[in-house]
């Protein structure tokens, strides 16, 4: 986000999607759906906003993202038939979307939410495959597009939502409008 924003301001838009995300989700059937917060590390704030949605906290393993999404993914599937993956930096995910998502689920092992960027926003899956997260390109236009040339060569039942944005930069931000108005502004 920088030269646009400070770095106090850019932590300070990381907390307000993040923010934002768990509100999107807080009104999700919790008979249906278990909601959790993958951390790097615990923070005061973190565990305030997590335990005020109702969300259980994670610690978050692994060397990369990759390694880091893969574990939660598996993790996760020894405790639940399905699990979608949320970035925090999505503030069109909320939870029609996401109960879309978990319909679609119950028909199709993996289930994807691309971004504008050529990233996902979203990805929902059944089953664990490590190599749909190893040596991706992350922030890349191309991560949308390999991770679905990995599930294609992995033969498992796919659907793919139309795109949605993430903010991730600078020009990213017009896509706050109506949602953090103070950052669309920026």
């Amino acid at each position: 986000m920088q030269p646009i924003l400070t770095p106090a301001e850019s932590l300070a838009l990381h907390c307000d999607l993040l923010q934002l995300c768990c509100d999107n989700l807080s009104s999700l059937d919790r008979d249906r759906f278990q909601l959790e917060l993958h951390v790097t590390e615990p923070s005061e704030f973190l565990t305030e906003l997590a335990s005020g949605h109702g969300f259980s906290v994670k610690i978050q393993k692994g060397a990369n993202l990759g390694a880091r999404m893969s574990h939660a993914v598996r993790q996760s599937l020894q405790r639940h038939r399905a699990v979608l993956l949320v970035g925090a930096d999505c503030p069109s995910v909320d939870a029609p979307l996401v109960e879309r998502v978990g319909d679609s689920l119950r028909h199709n092992q993996v289930v994807m939410v691309p971004a504008l960027d050529g990233g996902y926003v979203a990805l929902g899956l059944t089953e664990h495959a490590p190599e749909l997260f190893c040596n991706i390109p992350w922030g890349n236009e191309t991560v949308a597009r390999e991770t679905a040339q990995r599930i294609e060569q992995l033969g498992w039942s796919s659907e793919y939502f139309p795109a949605e944005a993430d903010i991730d930069r600078p020009d990213d931000l017009k896509y706050l409008r109506g949602k953090l108005d103070f950052w669309s502004e920026r």
